[in-house]
Parts: structure tokens; sequence; C-alpha cells
């Protein structure tokens, strides 16, 4: 049967569709409002503060905010709530540097229990601190971080392109009057395709770490053109890395 969740149980859940659900017409203040009517005024200004929206930018309608404003607005909803349980769904996800160091640092200041998935490995490697792998029809922890974690997919025998399945079927297949004995043969990873979805991953990884570097170099906060464009390479360029590494994986585990 069922069981009830514990009263004092909270669970904060963020994903892409905690950003769509957002009120259009409806500032930050009005979402903060049906959160708790009682709440005094001041109490969600300094809160909102916090979250980068200070002053009149907490009165605006969330219609013209950004997908990173408006996944940072999700995120202090959910927070203001105090969950004792967070569940991240590709948190980052349209989050610029800023917002992205930003939630690192709140993520590694919370006191409950963090669940999180994602293909950010910086936010990964700071806020994890236990790692679940996933393989062979079976999930058990990792004792390990990322690094080991790439270097054990390596040492896989798919990774080496040597591993060849052979099932036999146990009784023959007959058509008409001729027995057929059926073989399945899983064909081996291409080593050139696994070492060029690899370099792939490397390369967007580099063109990433850049693009990090440029958007955190103060020298180019005075020009809006120059960010508004960095901000859309690096979006675009871990659009890239995350289908690479999809690939990449595919490979892995094919």
């Amino acid at each position: 049967g069922e069981r009830a969740a514990h009263p004092d149980l909270r669970i904060g859940y963020f994903a892409q569709h905690t950003v769509e659900s957002l009120h259009e017409g409806q500032s930050p203040m009005e979402h903060f409002r049906d959160l708790a009517p009682d709440a005094p005024n001041q109490s969600f200004r300094d809160f909102l503060g916090k979250w980068n929206f200070p002053g009149d930018r907490a009165f605006e309608p969330v219609d013209g905010f950004s997908g990173g404003e408006r996944a940072r607005l999700a995120l202090a909803l959910i927070a203001y709530q105090q969950p004792n349980v967070l569940l991240l769904d590709e948190p980052t996800n349209h989050l610029d540097l800023e917002m992205r160091e930003a939630l690192a640092e709140a993520l590694a200041d919370f006191d409950g229990a963090i669940v999180m998935v994602s293909h950010d490995r910086h936010l990964i490697g700071l806020v994890c601190d236990t790692f679940w792998r996933v393989a062979d029809g079976v999930v058990e922890p990792f004792d390990g971080d990322l690094d080991a974690y790439a270097a054990w997919l390596r040492t896989r025998p798919q990774a080496q392109g040597t591993k060849v399945r052979m099932e036999q079927v146990e009784e023959p297949v007959v058509v008409k009057t001729a027995p057929v004995a059926q073989m399945v043969q899983k064909k081996p990873v291409n080593p050139h395709k696994l070492a060029s979805a690899e370099a792939k991953v490397a390369e967007l990884e580099s063109v990433l770490a850049e693009l990090d570097r440029q958007l955190a170099d103060s020298s180019n906060y005075a020009d809006a053109t120059r960010m508004a464009v960095l901000g859309r390479d690096r979006e675009a360029t871990a659009a890239q890395l995350e289908k690479a590494e999809a690939a990449w994986m595919e490979l892995l585990e094919s």
C-alpha cells in the first residue's frame, strides 16, 4: 500500500517545466505573494535582492525576462520554501556564468540533501560529494570523481572496440523444412568513431572553458553587445557539448 510522506519532509523540484510554470503578467513580488500572503513585502524584497532582482526589477512582469532570469526566479521561489531535499534536473540550462556560480555557492551552503542530474561538470564538481554509477543494469556508488569516471569509461571493453557479445539460440528456428541456427553477434564499436566522438567532446569543452573565461573577464563587462554575443555563443556551445557527450556515451554503451 501507499505510505504517507513524513509531515516534516519538504521536497523542492526544479526542471525546465518549473520555469515554464511562471505566470505571465505577474512580477516576482506577486509570485512570492502567492506563496506567503501574510508575509511583509520587505521580506520578499530582501530575499529577491539576494537573487539579483533588486529595486524595481522585483515589480516588473516576467513577460520580459530572459530564460536565465526566469530560471533564477523559479529557483528563488523554491529556495524561499526551505525544502529538506532538492531535486535538480539540469538546473544550469539557460543560466549565465554569474548565475551558475551563484547557484553553485547556494547549493554548497544548502543544509539539506540534493539529488541532481546535470551535464554541467563544473557545477557537479563543486556541489556533489557522492556519485552513483549506472552501468550493465546495475546502480551502485562510485568511489571517485568525474575524472576517475572518465578514466573508467576509457577502460571499458566497449571503449577499446574489443568486446564482442555472441548469443546462440538454444533451439533451432525452423523455416518450412530447413532448420536454421541463428547467431546474434554484436558488432564492436568502431575505434575511429569513438576517438572522433571523444575528441569532439574535448574540443567543445575547451571552447566552453574559453567562453567562460571571457564572460568572467571584467574588461568585457562594459561592452554589452560583446557580452550578449558571448552569452549566446556559450549557450549554443553548451547545447552542442550536451549532444556530443550523449553521442559519445551512446558509443561507449553500445
